[in-house]
């Protein structure tokens, strides 16, 4: 943040763009707002109603000094006026993720990630896992993973999981392998993004919403950012 200020008081920006909702977040847009240069938030007005969650804590204090918020959906516009933010600041101007998806699709196609690992097209579920509450307590962790044991032993189901890249399951430096599934800690994001695309069941263990929850009996942690 120190950093942050001395590039700021030297280049003297009209704007400071920040994006998301980590700890970078919420430091450029103080250093920015006690300057005086106006902070526009990008993917704006995202809750998850959990302040257990360090990013919930980013994200409230991020909107409620920016000068401009921008939005990815309408419940962030609502969660922004519900929390008593001028509507003159706020514009919604969709969702980044999908833009991403879409300037990385020729990639993504291109990796054949379904046939590349031998799976069969909607026969098999994608699990991502990354929240702390998720991976970094062994004794939920193993819960997690049980339930997944026990899911991809099943005939009809095979299960891909794709560890978050930056955090390693914290079971004691043991690692997972479910029955009749497969893990791939380290996997790059357009394969982890391949097989989503095909696969019929999936689940998430972030901070992000449930893209699907068709036939999985359990669900992870909190949700909030689409």
């Amino acid at each position: 943040m120190i950093a942050y200020e001395k590039l700021l008081l030297e280049h003297r920006p009209d704007l400071v763009v920040v994006v998301g909702d980590v700890n970078s977040t919420v430091a450029v847009t103080l250093a920015a707002v006690k300057l005086g240069v106006k902070a526009a938030h990008l993917e704006a007005g995202l809750r998850s109603f959990d302040r257990s969650m360090p990013e919930e804590i980013n994200r409230i204090v991020t909107d409620s000094i920016s000068d401009i918020l921008w939005t990815p959906s309408p419940d962030g516009d609502e969660n922004l006026l519900r929390g008593g933010i001028a509507p003159e600041k706020i514009e919604r101007v969709g969702n980044i993720m999908i833009d991403s998806l879409e300037m990385m699709r020729p990639g993504i196609m291109a990796e054949n990630a379904v046939a590349k690992y031998g799976l069969k097209n909607g026969a098999y579920g994608v699990v991502t896992l990354h929240r702390p509450s998720n991976v970094d307590r062994p004794e939920a962790l193993q819960k997690l993973c049980n339930a997944l044991q026990r899911i991809a032993a099943a005939p009809q189901h095979r299960a891909a999981d794709h560890g978050h890249r930056g955090h390693q399951p914290a079971l004691h430096g043991r690692r997972y392998h479910p029955a009749g599934g497969s893990c791939h800690p380290e996997q790059i994001r357009a394969e982890a993004v391949g097989f989503v695309g095909w696969q019929n069941r999936r689940a998430r263990g972030g901070g992000g919403k449930t893209l699907c929850s068709k036939t999985f009996p359990f669900f992870y942690g909190a949700t909030g950012k689409g």
